[in-house]
């Protein structure tokens, strides 16, 4: 039996390993366990932070990645992809008191976003007065919990599907008007 090892970033609610079954979960999870069944093939799950998954990938440490990722002209370089199923916005989470709404209020602002994914590059052209980065959805999250940052761009799905999954009264979600990344 042929085995394939997938590389993810443990991000619901695309691919992540359930913590009580240990087997691997999430819309893209269900999707990689189908076509494993069909080709009768064992799914092996390479955890990785989402910037270095790519990097997995080129090392062989990982036949696919199994995660949501931007289709993007530099990835496209590196590594090839599937056609898109979905596709989706950023969103921007602030703290709960916060009066900023839109993208367009946060000139000045410390802005923050996940190592690796293309949110930097979206934080780095709005203006802001200092740009953190994260390894993690959590960290980044906590940023914004402890007020290290007035507002961060993510993934609209993931952050959505984990503030309803665990709500936070010190989180508030805003979605942006037109997404720069659909």
């Amino acid at each position: 039996q042929k085995t394939i090892t997938i590389a993810t970033s443990n991000d619901a609610p695309f691919s992540f390993t359930d913590q009580a079954s240990g087997e691997l979960k999430g819309i893209d999870g269900d999707m990689i366990n189908a076509i494993a069944e069909a080709k009768g093939w064992k799914v092996k799950v390479f955890t990785s932070e989402f910037a270095t998954l790519i990097a997995a990938l080129n090392a062989k440490k990982a036949d696919v990645i199994v995660d949501a990722m931007y289709i993007t002209d530099d990835r496209k370089k590196q590594i090839n992809f599937t056609d898109p199923w979905y596709t989706e916005g950023e969103a921007m989470v602030v703290p709960s008191d916060s009066t900023l709404t839109s993208r367009d209020d946060v000139k000045g602002k410390v802005l923050g976003a996940q190592t690796g994914t293309v949110f930097k590059d979206l934080v780095d052209s709005l203006g802001g007065s200092q740009v953190k980065l994260f390894d993690s959805q959590a960290a980044l999250l906590a940023a914004v919990e402890n007020k290290q940052v007035d507002a961060v761009f993510t993934d609209s799905a993931v952050i959505g599907y984990s503030l309803v999954q665990k709500p936070n009264p010190k989180l508030k979600l805003v979605s942006p008007d037109k997404p720069c990344y659909p």
